[in-house]
């Protein structure tokens, strides 16, 4: 499994078919987001082995002092839960690679 970086077209097909869809895992939110709480705005994806996208998320993320950043998925992810393997999976390389971008916080 590997996280790539979607684009705003993408990661908005992926979300408006997925089943646990929400206004808030959107680019509609992002933009409000971005505009009120000047959060900067990642879409981030999960492909198999087979190079298909099984899971996205909106990633708002913010600087807070000394480079640490503040990383927030609104609403959680849009993965199949009911999969633990991937679950785990994709938390476990989330919080590697946030590791690696100096977050403190990650929701």
């Amino acid at each position: 499994m590997k996280i790539i970086t979607l684009t705003e077209e993408e990661f908005d097909s992926f979300s408006s078919k997925h089943k646990y869809n929400t206004y808030y895992q959107s680019s509609l939110y992002a933009k409000f987001a971005k505009d009120n709480d000047q959060y900067n705005i990642h879409y981030l994806g999960y492909i198999d082995d087979d190079n298909k996208l099984i899971g996205a998320s909106l990633m708002l993320y913010k600087t807070l002092f000394w480079g640490y950043k503040f990383a927030y998925s609104p609403r959680g992810l849009l993965i199949d839960y009911e999969n633990h393997d991937v679950v785990n999976t994709i938390t476990r390389e989330l919080k590697s690679l946030e590791k690696t971008k100096i977050y403190i916080y990650y929701h």
